[in-house]
This record gives C-alpha cells, sequence and structure tokens, in this order.
C-alpha cells in the first residue's frame, strides 16, 4: 500500500493523492489511519478509489478528518464478495497552505480484513514552494 502523489505543489493549489493498494489476499474491508502535516496541508475531500468496487462490486466509504491533529480515520467495506488485486484505494484532495521542503503523506495504520497479515506501506512526500 503506497502513495502515487506530486512531486511539487505551489501554495494555494490544490493536488490528489491517490493511495493504492496491491494485494493477492482477498478482503473485505481496509480500515486505516492516514497522516498529514496540518499546518502545511489542508483536506479538501476524501473519496473512495476504485479498488473496492472493481468487477461491478458495490462498496462504501466511512471517514473522518481531523484538520487539527493531522490524521484521516477511513474505512472501505467491500458489499458481498470479497477483492483482491490492485487498485486506486481512496483519492485525497489536498490544498497546500504553507511552503514545505517535505510535507509526509504517511499511512499511521493499516489492516486489510480478513486479516491479511503484516501490511507493507509506502509513505511520500511533497514538496510545497
Amino acid at each position: 500500500m503506497g502513495w502515487s502523489a506530486p512531486r511539487e505543489v505551489r501554495v494555494g493549489e490544490q493536488f490528489t493523492a491517490v493511495l493504492n493498494i496491491s494485494t493477492m489476499q482477498a478482503l473485505e474491508q481496509v480500515p486505516l489511519m492516514l497522516g498529514f502535516p496540518p499546518h502545511v496541508l489542508q483536506v479538501v475531500s476524501v473519496e473512495e478509489g476504485s479498488f473496492m468496487n472493481q468487477g461491478g462490486g458495490q462498496s462504501s466509504l466511512v471517514q473522518q478528518v481531523n484538520l487539527s491533529e493531522g490524521k484521516i480515520s477511513a474505512t472501505l467495506t467491500r458489499r458481498g464478495s470479497a477483492v483482491s488485486g490492485q487498485g486506486a484505494l481512496l483519492n485525497v484532495t489536498f490544498r497546500a497552505l504553507a511552503a514545505s521542503e517535505g510535507a509526509a503523506l504517511t499511512i499511521l495504520s493499516a489492516q486489510g480484513i480478513p486479516e491479511s497479515g503484516p501490511v507493507t506501506t509506502v509513505d511520500a512526500s511533497v514538496v510545497v514552494r
């Protein structure tokens, strides 16, 4: 699981960071806790990617953003059969508020349900000019 984000943006710009997943384990639910620097980035929106509803399946996203702490809590749930493969799990749109040499987008915790063992994560860093 890892972020795909622009390397550099300008103060005032909006950009979308995509949280991608690749799994051979069929998943029914993915609870996540994501982090960002709230003094540098502001969350504009959190939207479900295409991974959980691939193949015509139905899924839902429950999310909560804590702007002051810089945390996003999200749970994606697939209705019906579990899903595996790779794709976009979440699309998070941010607004750059202040200059930074490296605003970190982090995966604080992630779990696949049913339990799929340890999750390998890759964080990202965005330079804000």
